[in-house]
């Protein structure tokens, strides 16, 4: 089961349709996000800090910048007291690398 859904690139603005080499475009959803956690967390799921079991994952993907790029960051934040994981995106296949690796 992939965990994110891959959609085809945007059409160019004359219309036209996509490149057939072009690059697949990956979408982030929390669903996707959710489901990935769950099939590699494994153990008690109560938060480090104030051990509860309130969670949110993120909308949106976050970036941190590093050196020469960006690193693309799914997030996911206990509810009760704030404090946050951060899941890579490209290593849990939301999006694809720069070079086509992880």
């Amino acid at each position: 089961m992939p965990a994110a859904s891959k959609n085809p690139s945007p059409s160019s603005s004359s219309g036209s349709a996509p490149r057939p080499d072009a690059t697949p475009a990956y979408t982030y959803s929390p669903e996707a996000a959710q489901a990935w956690i769950q099939a590699h967390w494994h153990g008690g799921k109560a938060c480090p800090l104030c051990a509860a079991n309130h969670w949110s994952i993120s909308p949106e993907l976050l970036a941190i910048p590093m050196a020469r790029q960006s690193v693309p960051l799914a997030a996911m934040t206990c509810l009760d007291c704030g404090y946050m994981m951060l899941f890579n995106a490209v290593v849990a296949g939301f999006v694809p690398a720069k070079d086509g690796t992880p």
